[in-house]
């Protein structure tokens, strides 16, 4: 009589095989990457213990299978007196069954999961999407054909999972934007390279570079943590020449954490020949580059200096952009500085200017000049020298004086140009080593007071000039002492002069012959 339970017990078993056969319906449609394996369950069944498949990619479009069954389900009684099991697996071919394994052995009942291995060199190999079919029965004696308690064995129908392919790498690459003509100098000789800024499709992520590859000769041409990338296309310097100008290359643009990997990604790509990049001639590049332009500076005051740049040109075609870098003598070119648009311009002169320095302040450039064709396609050219620009120095005023009596004198401080502006500098005058006046400069060059005490007329007397944007910086004149006033008086020599202005030297100017 049957039970309640042994129902729900049967109830299982059913509802388990629905499952394991809705579950197998689908896992066919799995990809499995080259040198991959691919795993799919099933629920054992009393027809069919099978409980695992694992199909091992051979890397040759056919796999190696390893079988996992499960015994429980015969316990406890089913497995009484088993000692070997009989595995078979075919597939359906034009002339009938294919025997992808026919294998048996002794087998341990007394353990519930078995692995078998089908590894048969000399059977046939189960392909990609294949329909195959595995059979597992319990025997007392195979040779005997003595099967257990159990004998209602059933093959199951199985499809093995599709190989997908290497995945096939993006080219990036989507135009040039710039070539860049650079004249260099190696051991007292000049030579060019030729640098191609390529544009990719999008931005490498964190973690990522962009790199570019020439699939052509195995080697990587450049790298960049932004869309944009430079490549050296060519140089001809002796023993190091480059030139893949002017030809169709394999130049491709990936993403990839390292050189290695974007090696790998380059490879993986299929380029059309279409799609080959042909980068500008070496000589179309130098005919369309500007090539000359002026730097020229001054600096009216010490705090300031100004630049100048003339990008007309009587010789070469004219620039229609030209960047001003900045430049260190130690670490080489820097930031773009300023960046003048002059094209459709019939002026082709630009200048800057610098404040807020302090005296001799020296500032460093490099010029790039850009041309456009008609494409869009930019063309740079630089010469490879630095620009040096100074601003004027802290120079030594003058001072110098008059006799006026002998307790007065006029003073006549000569304040240096570059110095005179308002606020940026003291003067500071001394009668020998005594302070008298204190001068801010004003923007006069030339300033006068008068100056009254002790020996005012036959003292000596200097000016300290302090640099107000570094009071550490000061010029002190060499010392003078007034001197007797020279003037021209018309009129007749009169014999009693010297009694009529001692501190003075007169020179009296006849205004006719009568």
């Amino acid at each position: 009589m049957k039970t309640k339970r042994q129902g729900q017990s049967k109830l299982f078993v059913v509802l388990a095989t629905l499952l394991a056969i809705v579950f197998f319906s689908f896992a066919g449609e799995t990809d499995v990457k080259a040198a991959e394996a691919y795993t799919q369950n099933y629920t054992p069944t009393r027809k069919s213990p099978l409980k695992k498949i694992e199909y091992i990619n051979r890397g040759d479009n056919t796999f190696d299978i390893n079988v996992t069954v499960d015994l429980s389900v015969y316990y406890p009684n089913d497995v009484l007196g088993i000692q070997e099991y009989d595995l078979t697996a075919w597939t359906n071919g034009t002339s009938g069954k294919e025997y992808v394994a026919s294998q048996c052995g002794n087998i341990d009942v007394g353990k519930y999961v078995h692995t078998h291995q089908i590894r048969g060199e000399h059977r046939k190999h189960v392909k990609p999407g294949e329909k195959f079919w595995i059979k597992y029965e319990l025997c007392k004696d195979v040779q005997l054909e003595e099967y257990g308690p159990y004998r209602d064995f059933e093959a199951r129908e199985l499809t093995a999972p599709t190989i997908k392919g290497p995945e096939q790498t993006e080219n990036l690459f989507s135009k040039v934007n710039r070539y860049t003509w650079s004249v260099k100098s190696s051991n007292g000789k000049e030579y060019s390279e030729i640098n191609a800024e390529m544009e990719a499709t999008k931005a490498p992520g964190q973690g990522e570079s962009l790199w570019a590859y020439n699939k052509d000769d195995g080697m990587i041409y450049g790298r960049s943590f932004t869309n944009k990338i430079k490549a050296l296309v060519y140089r001809d310097l002796e023993s190091k020449e480059i030139d893949i100008t002017g030809e169709k290359t394999g130049m491709v643009l990936v993403i990839a954490k390292d050189a290695a990997s974007a090696k790998k990604a380059g490879d993986a790509i299929t380029l059309k020949d279409s799609d080959r990049v042909i980068f500008d001639q070496a000589a179309y590049t130098k005919s369309v580059a500007a090539k000359d332009y002026k730097f020229q500076m001054s600096s009216d005051r010490y705090d300031q200096l100004i630049g100048y740049i003339d990008a007309s040109s009587y010789s070469y075609a004219t620039a229609h952009i030209v960047e001003v870098y900045n430049y260190s003598t130690k670490n080489g070119e820097g930031s773009l500085f300023k960046r003048y648009v002059i094209k459709g311009s019939d002026n082709y002169q630009r200048s800057f200017k610098l404040t807020g320095l302090k005296p001799g302040t020296a500032k460093h450039y490099t010029v790039h000049l850009i041309r456009t064709d008609s494409s869009g396609t930019e063309y740079e050219y630089i010469d490879n020298q630095y620009w040096t620009l100074k601003s004027a120095s802290f120079k030594t005023p003058s001072v110098s004086g008059v006799k006026f009596a002998p307790k007065k004198a006029k003073l006549i401080i000569n304040v240096p140009s570059t110095q005179a502006g308002k606020g940026l500098s003291t003067m500071y005058v001394y009668k020998g080593n005594k302070k008298i006046k204190t001068i801010k400069s004003n923007g006069k060059t030339r300033i006068t007071f008068v100056y009254s005490g002790s020996k005012a007329s036959t003292s000596s007397y200097k000016v300290k000039a302090v640099c107000a944007k570094n009071t550490k910086i000061t010029k002190t004149s060499k010392a003078k002492k007034p001197v007797a006033s020279k003037y021209k008086r018309q009129g007749w020599i009169n014999p009693n002069i010297n009694a009529i202005t001692p501190y003075a030297t007169a020179t009296f100017v006849r205004l006719s012959n009568d």
